[in-house]
Order: C-alpha cells, then sequence, then structure tokens
C-alpha cells in the first residue's frame, strides 16, 4: 500500500498491519526530524553576535547545550525546575519542549544554525575542546552577557553561614582560564585565583562578599534575560554588615589604625595604593588609578575632587 510522508509527501509503501499502528509516517529519519524537531524560525540567529540575547544564548550553548553529530541539530536539557527558562529559548526558535519527571528538554533542527554555531567552535563532545575561537565573536560589550550565560548553564553561587559566599564556574582548561582573564580585566576587586579540577572538568572560584558584589555588579549589568534561581542567590550576597568595608570601589579599612587603604587588581596583581585618614582620599587615589592603568571609570563610587 503506497503512502505519503508526512514531511516531504514522497510515497512510500508500507504494510496496512503497520499502517494502523503508526502515528506518523517518515520516508527517512531526516524526515521525521524535521517534522518533529525543524525550526525555520530565527535561523540566523547566531550569524552575528550583535545582542545581550544573542551572547547569552551562545554562552548559555557552550556551557550546558550539545552538538548532534550525526545531523544538524543542537539541544539543551535542563531539570524541570527550570522549564520557564528553558521556555524562552524554546520561543525563539518555535519548537517544543520535551518532558519527563526530572528533565525538560528542546532539540533545534536546523542546518543554518547548525552551521552558523559550528562556525564559532561550538562543536560536538565540546565538553572535551577549548572553543577558544568563540570568544572572538563576542563583541566587548557584550562579554559579561555572555560570561552569564555560561554562569547560568554551568555555574553555581552558594550561600554560606557568616555571610560567607562562593561563586563558582566550570568547563575545560582553556575556556576556564580565558574566562578568569577577561572577568579580571572587567573586575577590578577580583583576586586571581587557583583553577581547580574538577572531575574531567576545571572549576574558577571566587569567594568573599565584596569580591561578589562587584562580580555580580558587571555580570548582571544591563541585564534582561538570565536564570531567576541563580540571580536571586546572587542578590542575597551583601557586605553591609561586615567590619572593615565601603561604600567605594577598591577601598577597605585596616584593622590596626583605622585607616582606609586604596588597591587595584590590574593582571590578577594587586597594587597598594596608600592609607588614608579619610574614606574619600582612598576613593580619589583609586580613581586616579584607573585613568593611570587605562581602566574604566564607569563606576557608581566615582567621585569629584
Amino acid at each position: 500500500m503506497l503512502v505519503n510522508c508526512e514531511n516531504c509527501g514522497e510515497e512510500i509503501k508500507k504494510r496496512p498491519s503497520k499502517i494502523k499502528t503508526l502515528k506518523n509516517i517518515y520516508c527517512s529519519k531526516k524526515c521525521k526530524i524535521e517534522i518533529r524537531h525543524g525550526c525555520k524560525k530565527n535561523s540566523r540567529f547566531f550569524e552575528k553576535i550583535d545582542t545581550e540575547e544573542k551572547a547569552y544564548w551562545l554562552g548559555f550553548i557552550c556551557a550546558d547545550g550539545w552538538m548532534a553529530k550525526s545531523e544538524p541539530s543542537f539541544g539543551i536539557g535542563l531539570g524541570v525546575r527550570d522549564k520557564n527558562h528553558l521556555s524562552k529559548i524554546a520561543d525563539l526558535f518555535d519548537v517544543k519542549i520535551s518532558e519527563d519527571e526530572k528533565r525538560v528538554q528542546i532539540q533545534v533542527y536546523n542546518p543554518i544554525t547548525y552551521e552558523h554555531l559550528l562556525d564559532k567552535d561550538v562543536v560536538p563532545l565540546k565538553s572535551y575542546i577549548d572553543c577558544f575561537k568563540v570568544f572572538d565573536y563576542i563583541p566587548e560589550y557584550l562579554m559579561n552577557h555572555f560570561i552569564r550565560g555560561w554562569f547560568d548553564g554551568d555555574g553555581s553561587i552558594s550561600l554560606m553561614k557568616k555571610n560567607a559566599s562562593e561563586f563558582s564556574i566550570v568547563g575545560t582548561l582553556g575556556n576556564i582560564e580565558k574566562i578568569q582573564n577577561l572577568i579580571l580585566e572587567n573586575v577590578e576587586i577580583l583576586n586571581k585565583t587557583k583553577i581547580l579540577p574538577c572531575k574531567n572538568i576545571f572549576a574558577l572560584k571566587w569567594g568573599g562578599s565584596s569580591q561578589l558584589m562587584d562580580l555580580r555588579e558587571w555580570l548582571y549589568k544591563d541585564a534582561t534575560v538570565f536564570l531567576e534561581r541563580k540571580k536571586d542567590k546572587f542578590d542575597k550576597v551583601h557586605i553591609k554588615n561586615i567590619k572593615g568595608t565601603s561604600k567605594y570601589r577598591g577601598v577597605h579599612k585596616q584593622k590596626t589604625d583605622d585607616k582606609w587603604v586604596a588597591q587595584i587588581s590590574v593582571s590578577g596583581k594587586i597594587h597598594r595604593l596608600g592609607a588614608f585618614f579619610e574614606e574619600n582620599e582612598a576613593a580619589l587615589a583609586y580613581n586616579k588609578s584607573l585613568i593611570k592603568f587605562n581602566k574604566s571609570l564607569n563606576y557608581k563610587n566615582i567621585i569629584k575632587e
């Protein structure tokens, strides 16, 4: 008996008994994938990374997505609690979310989108390969969104006792070293920390409420897309009741003599700028050092002399 493929319309032979038991009839695996996961909406979404949304989802896929080897498709799988977040990218490509009791998943079948991801070094088995090339496609003004996407895909923020907090992000050694350098270039107060092995990958960690406050400020600057539960945790990091902290960036109080110390981190190295009786004087010293080291003055704590 001749029947038509539900995707391409090609005639195929099927036994009558088989037709009764099949809900969907396809002439090939390719047609089956196209009809179930096919995507024509936003095919060129990743062709050029020029918006927050593109940078964010590219970072998320780099961290927690997968690229198929045998067909032009990519996918993302998350826990059920993050279904609402997954629906954001599902809507972008107009694909359905499949789910069970524990997991939700999307698969986007689109040769054009797939090729654009491959061109940016997002490849099958990327969990074991350094994707250096992808960083070259992210404009500097969108880098925080890209790394926030990576963090939401494969990072964590832990809130511990006595106001202690810890930020962590994981990946291959080369990628994590690249992310570390990019964060250090943009978040002045952070110190260079060791990258630790974690099973088959590597983890970059920072602790301390003061450092994490500055990191949060940069990661979520102008952000409109993010994983809500991780941002909620980040928002609970505070330094209000920590002795010796300052309202100005790069400034803290010494315990020994109550003077205010200014210091700046450049390429992971701490430069001490002096100790001052007045908090404002330390902040001004920090501001001048930003000019000396060609750093941006676009911070909330900038004050006038």
